[in-house]
This record gives C-alpha cells, structure tokens and sequence, in this order.
C-alpha cells in the first residue's frame, strides 16, 4: 500500500492548530506524541470528531445571551491541546487504534476501520510506527488491483449486493441551526449529514470537516466567535464559500463507480447518495459503510 503524508501532533498542538490541519486534510485523524525531556512517547489519535464532541459540549454551555462568557469559552476552546481531547470522553477514546503489523491481513485493517478509526499505526519488528494506513489507502490499492484486471467478480457487485445503501440518512434544513446539524453529526457518529429542501428534496451536505467554518468563518475582533453555528446552515454554507454538491448513485451501481467516485473526488467526497424519484434521500454510503461491504463479502467468501 502506498503511504501519503501524515501530520503527527504533540502535546503542545492546540485546537485551533489541530483544527486547520485535519479539516483540510484527506484524513480526519492524526497521532499524538508526547515529549518528555529526550523521551518522545506515543500518547493515541485524535479526530475532527473529537474537536467537533468538544466543541458541541463547550457551546451547549454557553448563554447565548453572555456575550463576555461566549469569548472566555472560545478562547479556552481554541486553546485547549489535543492531549485534553483525547481524554475527553468515552467517545474520544474510541479514536486510540490498536497498531498493526506490516505483514498483517488487509482484512485486518478492514475490521478496525468498520469501527469508525480513520488511521491505523503500521508498526515493524521493532515495535518502532513506520507508516499510518488510512481508508483511502485501501481504496487507492484497490483501484491499482481493479486496473490490472484482478478480482473482477468484486468490482462487478453493485451496491445492493454488498449490502450498501440501507442506511437510512439524517436530514436537516437549510432553515435549521448550524449547531443542530452538528449535534446531529456528533450525537449519530455520521460521517455526512443531508441538507434538503421544504420538498425534502436532497440539495446539500455537511460533514464534520466543515466544522473549520465554525471557528475561521470570521476573525475580525468584534465578531461573535461561535456565531455561525447560531446562523441558519444556508448562511454558514454561503459565508464560507461552500460547494455543497452531492453525488447520487442507485442500488445497482457497481462497486468499480462507488470506487472511483470516491477516489475521483481529490478527498472532498465524504458521502454518495441514494435518493428516490423525487431526489428524496433514501439511504447514504460512507467509506466506512465500504469497508463494511466489503468484509461481508469476505465472509460470504473465503477465497477472497
């Protein structure tokens, strides 16, 4: 498997800083160390997830109304290290992989992704971590395999054969907060979340990565810090230049076009969706429901 770059933050990263990095990043985590004195220790991960879990516990204790109690809050929250995160609650500890061996099954690194980890440590002999695996790392060596004409009878299942597309989505408004759908986001663990129309019409989507707009969508002085996620999701997505375009495919749709949807998308893509005769959502497909697609094919299969 081919490795990309992978950001390592330590114990002086802060939010803010950790925040930038991974919403821009094709990886929602990154590996934490800490330095002690000549010693350098790996301490776990943390994910936009965990930004985003603390960020909706700190606003929810927020007055709307405590302007002055509103940016001793945001400033706490921007600087508060990743460390802290991490041990934030049960749901950030959800972040801390177990590492892998180079020589250990793909099939293995499958199984932990299913569970919503993002990057995966690759340790060698030594016990030393010599490369991070991400879900896109599988999905570019699949794609390798797909080109050179292997496992054909995998790449020709659709989407209703591996089990994809029976997850019924979470919608919101373009009328709705900014904070409720981020609620949503972290209290479903949803990777994408369904923006419709008064139709209920599927116009939009918003994923945990846009939480960037919540804290950078306005650095004048006065500004309200946390004032997007009090705007409606229709201003947040304009205020911070949002292509908010959504990728449909139907229950038919073979694995060899979810493939290379997803790896076509330079890393923007979060989510294809699955939608009735009136664009209605019916049913959403994450990377993660992939990778879950395809280890019940591996069961269903030994020879794969």
């Amino acid at each position: 498997l081919n490795n990309n770059p992978c950001y390592v933050f330590d114990n002086k990263t802060t939010v803010h800083e950790a925040l930038r990095i991974l919403s821009w990043s094709k990886n929602f985590s990154a590996p934490v160390i800490v330095r002690n004195k000549n010693k350098i220790e790996f301490f776990g991960f943390v994910s936009v997830f965990d930004i985003l879990s603390y960020m909706v516990d700190t606003f929810d204790h927020i007055p709307e109304s405590d302007m002055r109690y509103m940016y001793i809050e945001y400033g706490r929250f921007m600087n508060t290290t990743v460390v802290c995160l991490i041990d934030h609650s049960l749901t950030n500890r959800v972040s801390f992989s177990p590492p892998l061996l180079k020589c250990s099954p793909i099939f293995q690194a499958l199984g932990l992704f299913q569970k919503r980890l993002f990057i995966i440590p690759i340790l060698d002999e030594t016990g030393r971590i010599v490369k991070v695996l991400s879900m896109l790392d599988v999905l570019e060596f699949l794609l390798k395999l797909m080109r050179e004409g292997k496992f054909d009878q995998v790449f020709s299942k659709t989407a209703l054969e591996l089990g994809l597309g029976t997850e019924f989505p979470v919608t919101v408004t373009y009328q709705d907060s900014t904070i409720k759908a981020f609620r949503l986001i972290n209290t479903n663990g949803l990777t994408s979340l369904a923006i419709v129309d008064d139709a209920g019409a599927l116009v939009g989507s918003l994923d945990a990565g846009d939480l960037k707009g919540a804290v950078f969508c306005d650095e004048s002085p006065r500004a309200n810090p946390f004032a997007a996620l009090l705007s409606p999701v229709s201003d947040f997505i304009v205020r911070n230049g949002m292509r908010k375009d959504v990728e449909i495919i139907n229950s038919s749709t073979p694995f060899s076009i979810i493939l290379l949807r997803f790896l076509a998308s330079r890393h923007d893509l979060k989510a294809l969706w699955i939608v009735d005769e009136h664009r209605r959502p019916k049913a959403v497909v994450t990377l993660t429901h992939v990778i879950r697609g395809l280890l019940n094919l591996k069961q269903a299969d030994r020879k794969l």
